[in-house]
């Protein structure tokens, strides 16, 4: 597997894949296209360092991350594996690399929102991310 940046640079093919990831996703009602999705997808992420997870040409996940200087903290985003590659050890690959990505970064707390679901939750705490409160999709975690 690959761990890469996703950036301007990045061919359109890849950038396209990741938008199909995000598509699979996302729960917006502001999103209804394909077309819709890859603006939405851009827009969202354009202040994030966005990476991806390939096995050459194919992406198998996305993610995103944030950073706060002033709370010394960073914040995931768009942590999404593709529906067809989930329980292989590519949402472990990703988290992973993001964490170092960030720590390189001189940050060492980590937060993130995740989806609403048991298998999410069970995969954050799994990764050793705490919950604020067993009520909350809130996770942090200090590398």
């Amino acid at each position: 597997m690959y761990f890469k940046p996703l950036g301007t640079r990045s061919p359109q093919s890849i950038k396209d894949q990741c938008a199909d990831i995000y598509l699979e996703y996302t729960e917006s009602a502001e999103v209804s296209t394909k077309t819709n999705t890859a603006e939405y997808w851009q827009r969202v992420s354009a202040n994030f360092s966005n990476y991806y997870v390939s096995n050459g040409s194919l992406v198998l996940a996305i993610g995103s991350y944030s950073v706060s200087r002033e709370c010394g903290s960073a914040m995931l985003h768009n942590i999404v594996v593709k529906e067809s590659e989930q329980r292989k050890g590519i949402g472990r690959f990703l988290i992973e690399r993001l964490e170092r990505e960030i720590a390189i970064d001189g940050i060492r707390y980590v937060e993130l929102f995740a989806k609403n679901t048991v298998a999410a939750f069970s995969f954050y705490e799994a990764m050793k991310y705490q919950r604020e409160c067993m009520s909350s999709n809130y996770f942090y975690k200090e590398l």
